[in-house]
């Protein structure tokens, strides 16, 4: 008897100890993934299209009344360093430079601010709970890239099909390192975006100029579904978007002042080559 309950006794600390390595062995692969990617990307990374009027206006498409959302999915993402990659059979993969938002705090069902636009939301900032609620929930931002397979995306608009195979693919969703939510200061949308391919500036505009303001965005989005923390929204793209080819270097940046044409200071500078992919 006494064997018996030395035996299980062995049985049930073996038990312990293998779950305690295994417990220790998760949290050490969640550490090293977050280093190592810079973001901790979480369930979803949402998309908005047509936030800029101008970028709207180059495709032919009307400027929406309300946040076109639509979602990539984590697959799609790469870390600085990282290439993109062009499908066998896509024939033209555009680039879009994006501000992204990353969520710091759980967020479900928050409060729309009255007036959807950058101007209203800087000026409620402090004033109005809405957007004050909105901004809590943001951790920090990142600069990205919306890769979008464009024959495909018109194809599939022209039949009234969601955008995932023109979106979604793999190496679709590049995103820089996090940027720390202060280091864009008072005002999120008082910065300056731009990308360039081969050293030709393509894309240059002011977040000033989207149709709905961080706050609206970050509180739209959490009335569709639940935002968890690591979760990305794309705010969308200013105009000049513009196809790239295998061998193509695509450099995207970041500045404070929605103005700094001169690109000044950036706190995000990060350059993406474009290779020949499979699939």
């Amino acid at each position: 008897m006494v064997i018996v309950i030395v035996i299980v006794i062995v049985i049930v600390i073996v038990i312990v100890i293998i779950v305690v390595i295994v417990t220790i062995m998760v949290i050490i692969m969640v550490i090293i993934s977050i280093v190592v990617i810079g973001i901790a990307v979480g369930i979803a990374i949402v998309a908005i299209g047509r936030n800029y009027a101008a970028h709207a206006a180059e495709l032919a498409n009307p400027v929406p009344a309300a946040p076109v959302v639509f979602l990539k999915p984590t697959s799609a993402y790469i870390g600085p360093g990282e290439a993109i990659r062009v499908p066998m059979g896509v024939p033209e993969l555009h680039h879009e430079v994006e501000l992204c938002v990353v969520i710091g705090e759980s967020a479900k069902g928050l409060d729309l601010p009255a007036d959807p636009s950058p101007a209203a939301a800087k000026a409620g900032a402090g004033v109005d709970a809405a957007v004050d609620a909105a901004m809590a929930v943001v951790g920090g931002y990142a600069l990205g890239l919306d890769m979008t397979a464009r024959e495909v995306q018109s194809v599939a608009k022209g039949k009234g099909l969601p955008w995932t195979e023109a979106k979604g693919r793999d190496t679709y969703a590049p995103i820089s390192d996090l940027i720390a939510k202060d280091a864009l200061g008072d005002d999120v949308h008082d910065v300056r975006l731009w990308a360039e391919v081969n050293g030709e500036l393509r894309q240059d505009g002011g977040a000033t100029d989207m149709l709905f303001s961080v706050p609206y965005l970050v509180a739209y989005v959490s009335r569709l579904m639940s935002l968890a923390p690591g979760d990305v929204i794309m705010t969308g793209t200013p105009s000049g978007v513009g196809p790239v080819v295998p061998g193509d270097s695509i450099r995207v940046g970041l500045a404070r002042g929605a103005d700094n044409v001169a690109h000044a200071d950036p706190v995000a500078d990060l350059t993406f080559a474009v290779e020949q992919g499979m699939w």
